[in-house]
């Protein structure tokens, strides 16, 4: 009876931590634990409004907890930026990160100065994949932006102008301009010299 009891006892036991182990399996991540202000408060609060695709991402510093995410600017709606930029966000979204991210994703990017050159944002600052509505909204509430700082303009297509290049060498002296009708005077003398070489008659 005493080993019935105990077996029960560890079959209840392993029951108990495979219900465990499946709850916290099937449970989602933890959100970022600061709360996001509404989206017009957002764009009024943000010094820097962008829209851009991500190139590449690469976590960095202690226990790879940020990530550097190097951005293709396609419009600028506040701040002035070049056409490429680098965002640092946090890499987890229990720490307010991006979530998954993906090389080529295009996103409407809220961000502060970070060190450096560098931009920094986090979910709560309101960055978010990019959609029509989205940028619609953006635009309704900054205005229409403008390309980045380095942008080729839409009507051309990156070639350099081609102009008349003005010769700058020396003019020809007189001598120089002169010397091939003299050449040719010469060669038709000579000609016509040999000419009545060869058609005057032999004498007796």
């Amino acid at each position: 009876m005493r080993r019935l009891i105990v077996l029960v006892f560890l079959a209840l036991g392993m029951t108990a931590g495979a219900m465990g182990m499946v709850a916290l399996a099937s449970a989602p991540a933890q959100a970022c634990g600061v709360k996001a202000e509404p989206r017009a408060q957002q764009l009024r609060a943000t010094p820097f409004i962008f829209s851009g695709k991500v190139t590449a991402a690469e976590k960095v510093g202690f226990s790879r907890a940020k990530t550097r995410y190097t951005v293709q600017v396609d419009r600028v709606y506040r701040g002035s930026l070049q056409k490429t930029v680098t965002v640092l966000a946090p890499s987890t979204i229990r720490n307010c990160g991006l979530g998954k991210v993906r090389t080529g994703s295009s996103l409407m990017f809220l961000a502060e100065k970070g060190q450096g050159d560098e931009l920094s944002t986090t979910s709560y600052l309101g960055t978010s994949t990019l959609n029509p509505q989205l940028r619609k909204n953006v635009e309704e509430a900054v205005g229409a932006g403008n390309p980045p700082e380095g942008a080729t303009p839409p009507d051309s297509d990156g070639t350099e102008p081609v102009g008349t290049r003005l010769d700058s060498s020396d003019p020809p002296s007189i001598v120089t301009a002169v010397a091939p009708g003299l050449g040719l005077i010469a060669i038709g003398i000579l000609v016509l010299l040999l000419a009545r070489l060869v058609g005057r008659p032999e004498r007796p």
